[in-house]
């Protein structure tokens, strides 16, 4: 089976140290490098394993992404799949979402973010029970 993670040693400017690191494609395809901080090969080579094991399974951590670019990118990904009255009414939601708790990392997003939003659309004076 091929090996998706390398072990890589760097040496440290002074060339008295080094450090390792794990080089690998994500699965855009992107080159990517993490660099371990240490010099200790056991522990290095525990790390490769396991990030070839969570490649392997699938498990990759999510590359942060603005709400905005969240947004184009759930669009791009269901535009076959849902209608374009759909698309439009997702697109204005999230417009409006990003304008009341800002174009912040999604993974950031809690939710008293929700309840601010779900606050701001029922406007000045009106009751969530009433709503709901």
């Amino acid at each position: 089976m091929k090996e998706l993670v390398k072990l890589r040693v760097k040496p440290s400017r002074d060339g008295k140290t080094f450090k390792y690191f794990l080089d690998y494609m994500d699965e855009q395809g992107k080159r990517r490098r993490i660099s371990l901080r240490h010099a200790d090969k056991r522990k290095a080579e525990r790390q490769r394993i396991q990030k070839e094991r969570e490649l392997r399974m699938g498990i990759v951590t999510s590359p942060s992404m603005r709400l905005s670019e969240f947004m184009d990118d759930s669009l791009a990904r269901t535009c076959g799949q849902i209608r374009e009255s759909t698309r439009k009414e997702y697109a204005s939601a999230m417009k409006d979402f990003i304008g009341v708790i800002g174009n912040i990392d999604y993974q950031r997003v809690t939710l008293n973010h929700g309840e601010l939003y779900r606050q701001r659309c029922f406007g000045p004076g009106e009751h969530s029970a009433n709503r709901l």
